[in-house]
């Protein structure tokens, strides 16, 4: 019997697939991470330019899970994260800001992106690599590009994909895809802005009912960032974002940063930065309890917060998870 640790493909290096690819390492697997971005975190982003870095996905994380704790701790420990202190306010429209629940929030440092570079410290990673399919020969699996040679053979694959690219990717691979096709992702569309001077309000980020916004975050309020300029990040929620998910940018933007003026109770705001983003797959439309999916017959796997919550704990842990269950089919036998 063979019980050498298997051989993994992971398509996907967010936070679900970084978590994946961090816990096979740890034990000994060959572990080779694809990505179509320029580098890992998903919506775990960070976007650098010459004068402005900006976190505009996951403003955050919390720790709602006791298995996430430790590694929360270590991030702590090494200065791959900090505690975002805030303040912390929601905002109905038209009432008086209160403060948000007594909740630790917990950014990546330097920037969002350093959590998943963590975790991916000792894997072999393919970034600026987009993935047309998978094939199987004689059992094993081929990571299949438009312009490049096949990789592989790998032993075991995983799609750490939102479930519409997964699908995609996947094709009739397995049938465990089909329970991708009843997941619904909601999208969010996102305006950066940056001032010169600060916006004069009393609170770090806020929660918002009302209007086309969600969420308002001082992005230049975390530790570590560059408090020269004044960064926002905007995000609407997706009622509005679903409603106007084919709109221009430039519609998108404005009508985000008159919304922030209103939130504020501010006028003619005048950003010398602008950048405006569409997430397709910010996060579930519901919950799931499966949190991971995986066939040993097939040898193939699933996880992502599709399978859990939209929060960036419960899609680490989905990934944790399927990682245990590949390592106890290594530890038997491929």
């Amino acid at each position: 019997m063979n019980t050498r640790q298997p051989v993994v493909a992971v398509i996907g290096a967010g936070i679900s697939g970084s978590m994946c690819a961090h816990r096979l390492t740890a034990d000994g697997c060959q572990v080779t991470v694809f990505d179509k971005g320029r580098g890992p975190g998903g919506r775990m982003a960070t976007r650098r330019t010459n004068e402005y870095q900006v976190d505009h996905g996951a403003p955050y994380f919390t720790c709602h899970a006791s298995m996430f704790q430790p590694f929360v701790d270590r991030w702590l420990d090494k200065g791959v994260a900090a505690i975002w202190p805030g303040p912390f306010v929601a905002i109905h429209l038209g009432e008086k800001p209160t403060p948000l629940p007594e909740e630790t929030r917990y950014v990546g440092l330097p920037g969002m992106s350093a959590i998943t570079r963590d975790l991916l410290s000792k894997s072999d990673c393919r970034f600026d690599t987009v993935v047309n399919k998978i094939s199987r020969q004689r059992g094993d699996f081929y990571v299949e590009f438009a312009e490049q040679p096949a990789a592989g053979p790998y032993d075991v694959l995983v799609i750490a994909t939102p479930p519409a690219p997964a699908l995609e990717i996947a094709g009739d691979i397995s049938p465990l895809i089909t329970n991708a096709t009843g997941a619904t992702m909601l999208s969010c569309w996102t305006t950066v802005v940056a001032f010169a001077s600060p916006v004069d309000v009393p609170f770090a980020g806020a929660s918002i009912q009302g209007g086309p916004l969600s969420w308002v975050g001082r992005d230049s309020s975390k530790p570590g960032r560059n408090r020269a300029k004044d960064v926002w990040v905007l995000q609407a929620n997706a009622a509005w974002s679903q409603l106007n998910l084919g709109k221009s940018k430039a519609f998108v933007s404005e009508a985000l940063l008159r919304a922030f003026e209103e939130v504020t109770c501010q006028k003619d705001l005048s950003p010398q930065y602008l950048f405006t983003h569409r997430w397709r797959s910010a996060r579930p439309q519901h919950s799931s309890q499966l949190g991971s999916l995986f066939s040993e017959d097939e040898r193939i796997g699933f996880c992502g917060d599709w399978l859990a919550d939209g929060r960036v704990a419960s899609a680490a842990l989905s990934g944790f998870d399927l990682a245990e269950r590949i390592l106890t089919l290594g530890r038997s036998s491929i």
